[in-house]
């Protein structure tokens, strides 16, 4: 598979197209990810729902991000917030944004008009320094297009080697401790949006959509950088790769370590961000055939892994030593992840 060269998005996924996890998430709760890249935080009283959807401003893409208030919260705690982010590799924002002005720009429509925020902040979600700017939903359920000027900062973002570096956060609702009287500069401050901030979570009425989001250099909106799908899948396999989504088809062929254990390498189609963690939709969505008799995975574990090199290990009933093993999807929700997102 190829990798895409260096364009001028900064922002994988911009386009909505990847969503290895699915398509639907009902209320994710906090910091989950959602489309490939994307991240969701819902920590207010109220809850949301967050899908694919094929409404577009255009023809430069075929999918948004919309988000639904599903149950409200009319009055945001000081502490609590609804956003969806990005977090930016280190290498890609000082290879291609450090020390220069930048430009975020966006498609977005919502039922709630007024002010929403969106805001620059380093990678931790502690970190320093914070940039908040405003933009208006003018007309309701109507797309608009949003750009956002933000001038270079003199302050130095992480550099630690495939780290996270700058996040981009798409605020929605915020209480006043994440909130700031002087949006438009750098502040060494954790904030992400100001007090005019409307409550997305004040009404189930409510939806928030967004599409073709770019960040990139320079002081002008460029179009939309759409690049073809096989790239912009790899990009996002450097973060997360999905296995699974088909029955009784063996993903891995592999041995037997020994009496308890079977080891199964899985193939990596781009070298991935660091060493991945294990995830998957549940161990008993697995199986291990020994011999001609499938048995149910009983603990699926990271082992011998590399950002170049995917391994699991499986225990599964017992095993002959240096046997050979296959290991399956046994239904169709099977779903297996290594990621080493940021």
């Amino acid at each position: 598979m190829s990798y895409v060269t260096k364009g001028r998005n900064v922002i994988h996924n911009g386009n909505f197209n990847v969503w290895q996890r699915g398509t639907s998430f009902t209320s994710p709760g906090v910091s989950v990810n959602v489309a490939d890249r994307w991240w969701s935080s819902e920590f207010t009283d109220g809850t949301i729902n967050l899908t694919q959807d094929t409404g577009v401003p255009n023809l430069a893409s075929m999918y948004s991000m919309k988000v639904a208030c599903t149950g409200t919260d009319a009055t945001i705690a000081a502490g609590q917030y609804t956003h969806v982010f990005q977090v930016i590799e280190v290498q890609d924002y000082w290879d291609m944004l450090s020390g220069k002005p930048m430009i975020l720009s966006f498609w977005v429509k919502s039922y709630q008009t007024g002010i929403f925020c969106v805001a620059l902040k380093e990678g931790a979600v502690t970190g320093n320094p914070s940039y908040v700017a405003e933009y208006t939903i003018n007309a309701s359920a109507t797309w608009e297009k949003k750009i956002v000027q933000i001038p270079a900062t003199a302050t130095p973002f992480s550099t630690t080697a495939n780290g996270p570096c700058v996040g981009v956060r798409f605020t929605l609702a915020c209480g006043s401790t994440y909130q700031t009287a002087t949006p438009n500069v750098w502040a060494a401050a954790h904030v992400q949006c100001t007090a005019n901030q409307v409550n997305f979570m004040s009404s189930t009425d409510n939806y928030w959509q967004i599409s073709q989001v770019q960040l990139e250099a320079g002081t002008a909106a460029t179009e939309f950088d759409a690049i073809p799908y096989a790239d912009e899948l790899a990009r996002c396999q450097r973060y997360l790769v999905m296995y699974g989504g088909t029955a009784n088809e063996a993903k891995a062929v592999g041995l037997a370590y020994n009496t308890t254990i079977g080891l199964f390498p899985l193939p990596l189609p781009v070298e991935m961000r660091a060493i991945p963690a294990v995830g998957y939709s549940a161990v008993s969505d697995w199986q291990v055939y020994i011999t001609s008799a499938p048995t149910d995975a009983a603990t699926i574990t990271v082992n011998g892994s590399s950002p170049n090199n995917g391994c699991v290990s499986v225990t599964s009933g017992t095993y002959t030593g240096f046997q050979a093993l296959y290991f399956n999807a046994k239904n169709t929700a099977a779903r297996l992840y290594l990621s080493s997102e940021i």
